[in-house]
């Protein structure tokens, strides 16, 4: 067998078949990346005080691209194996849903792709975002949440506020988990958990405990002051003594804007898909859904996707990982969807994904071009551990520069 005709490792045969990005980051990109540099070292450049995130500024850099109020802005990154989300909402307020993975020795893969800070910040930055009103951490597992420490600390670092963190309130022993606690305390960051393990409850809150909450637990209300949209907590709803305890203890979470609405379950798996959908029924239905654990063959529910019933879906993953998205889960959302969804887009094809909507219309755009329904469908592959390699970070996106999909709304 000649070289040219040997199998490659699902690990290479992803390396070779990577879009190159579509552009590379520019002179001003570096510029700033050198200025945050010097400014976190405590090197002032540009004299006078830090502009507001909705500026576009970021330590006095004018950022290159600027996120609009009066739409909603949802981008999927495209952090590798993981999970990382970014929210603008119509009326200005910045959501981070998990941030990728981080550095840490503890896990086998985390050193070669650490996400939060090569892609998260840089994206953050890009976009002179330097205040969070909420960052969520779905479950204590580091290509969710690994970096945060690292994120928390560029923010205030650069003048910016981080005004609430709310993760499920089941604990981990891993050391990232213990290193974000040891953050939000250092850095005086608000905590909310929405459950409370010592009485297997959620926890309850006091009306007003920060602005425009109700009162009564995280669940079911209304957990981001903008009445523009709809935005809550819709899981979990108690412990489950069965699966994985920090997957099925995922935080779930639905948005509504006029007739369109985004779903993301972190990685719930089947277990708490069924205390959902008992609970819920129909109102978990949505327009695009980010499903479980990055399409893994542990979260596929009938009853899940039936009440769902989602148009589009919309996976995360670096498929030689774990072999995300599963052939079975591909083939129970084309099954049990009625219609099948009309599209699914995925970050190892189609790098960060950006959604834009005015509550009627669905304007979507990719870092890279949409590949056709067959590649799109594709299930993953999963490569050997030992091959592993290291993935360089595509450059930030911004959304003048991606891809309309074809079949999709223009605003």
């Amino acid at each position: 067998m000649t070289s040219s005709s040997r199998p490659t490792d699902p690990f290479e045969e992803y390396r070779l078949s990577r879009t190159p990005p579509t552009r590379r980051t520019g002179i001003l990109e570096w510029i700033l990346i050198l200025l945050l540099g010097l400014a976190n070292a405590g090197v002032w450049i540009v004299a006078g005080p830090r502009l507001a995130a909705r500026e576009g500024s970021v330590s006095g850099v004018k950022a290159r691209g600027v996120m609009p109020d009066g739409v909603l802005t949802v981008v999927q990154l495209d952090v590798g194996q993981g999970d990382g989300t970014f929210i603008h909402t119509p009326g200005g307020k910045n959501i981070l849903i998990d941030a990728g993975e981080g550095e840490h020795p503890e896990n086998q893969y985390s050193r070669q792709y650490p996400a939060t800070k090569e892609v998260v910040i840089p994206f953050l930055a890009l976009h002179g975002i330097v205040d969070l009103d909420l960052v969520i951490l779905t479950h204590p597992d580091s290509d969710h949440g690994g970096g945060m420490p690292d994120l928390f600390e560029w923010v205030l670092s650069n003048g910016g506020h981080v005004r609430r963190f709310v993760d499920p309130g089941i604990t981990k022993a891993a050391r990232f988990y213990q290193d974000i606690l040891e953050a939000i305390e250092k850095l005086d960051i608000p905590y909310y958990a929405v459950l409370d393990p010592s009485t297997e409850k959620p926890v309850e809150y006091p009306k007003g405990v920060f602005e425009g909450f109700p009162g009564g637990t995280l669940i079911g209300n209304e957990i981001v002051h903008d009445p523009t949209i709809a935005f809550q907590i819709l899981g979990p709803l108690g412990l489950i003594n069965e699966g994985d305890a920090a997957n099925d203890h995922s935080i779930v979470t639905r948005i509504q804007c006029g007739d369109i609405s985004f779903l993301s379950a972190g990685d719930a798996e089947a277990a708490e898909e069924e205390m959902l959908v008992r609970f819920w029924g129909k109102r978990l239905h949505s327009t695009v859904h980010f499903p479980p654990h990055h399409g893994s063959k542990t979260s596929h529910h009938p009853f899940w996707i039936r009440m769902v019933n989602p148009e589009i879906i919309s996976t995360s993953s670096h498929p030689p990982v774990f072999g995300h998205p599963a052939p079975e889960t591909l083939a129970a959302y084309k099954k049990f969807c009625k219609p099948p969804p009309r599209l699914y887009l995925r970050t190892d094809l189609n790098g960060d994904i950006w959604y834009r909507t005015d509550g009627k219309k669905l304007a979507i755009r990719t870092q890279f071009k949409y590949q056709g329904e067959e590649k799109q469908w594709e299930p993953g592959k999963r490569g050997e551990w030992k091959l592993y390699r290291r993935f360089e970070a595509n450059a930030p996106t911004i959304w003048e520069d991606c891809h309309p999909v074809p079949g999709t709304d223009e605003l």
